[in-house]
């Protein structure tokens, strides 16, 4: 498991999870220590975001959104290279709702995710008949079902952080 933050350690690349020195005895153990103290853990997360020279981008370069001339979109806003997670495909959006329901059954209840306009950009999708902000909605609803399943009480709190207010209201 690799934990997505650009401050940790290493310079780990956004969306390569795994843990290292800092969380040597990984996510679940860290969980575990809060709340025997009766404290509520979270977790900040970029879930969009891929950075250009991370394992997932170059093992799976078809779950990014793409360019009209067929390159993975990078997001101009920021100062290095984070290509877009399209949460059109299928495998993608698994990926996505996997993670967040593991950091969910390892303790984490509180789900800050962060620059979530980028899902929102326009490109090219797996489903080219969603737009860039259906995609965000769908993404962000795929990740709120994740760590509060529908049907069962909401217990885990999800703070919507860089994203266009409409697409998220609801679901965080």
């Amino acid at each position: 498991l690799q934990l997505s933050a650009g401050w940790m350690s290493g310079g780990q690349s956004w969306v390569d999870f795994f843990a290292d020195w800092f969380f040597s005895s990984g996510l679940r153990a860290l969980a575990t220590s809060a709340r025997r103290h009766r404290l509520e853990i979270g977790i900040w997360l970029a879930p969009f975001h891929v950075s250009a020279d991370s394992e997932l981008a170059a093992a799976h370069p078809d779950w990014l959104v793409r360019t009209d001339a067929g390159q993975p979109l990078v997001d101009p806003r920021l100062n290095r290279a984070y290509h877009i997670l399209d949460p059109t495909h299928p495998e993608a959006i698994t990926f996505l709702e996997k993670l967040f329901r593991a950091l969910r059954q390892d303790g984490f209840s509180y789900f800050k995710i962060d620059f979530l306009y980028g899902a929102a950009y326009e490109g090219r999708r797996h489903d080219p008949e969603v737009t860039g902000t259906q995609a965000l909605r769908l993404g962000l609803n795929r990740i709120f079902d994740a760590v509060n399943p529908p049907g069962k009480p909401e217990q885990a709190f999800v703070l919507a952080c860089g994203a266009p207010l409409l697409p998220v209201v609801g679901l965080a």
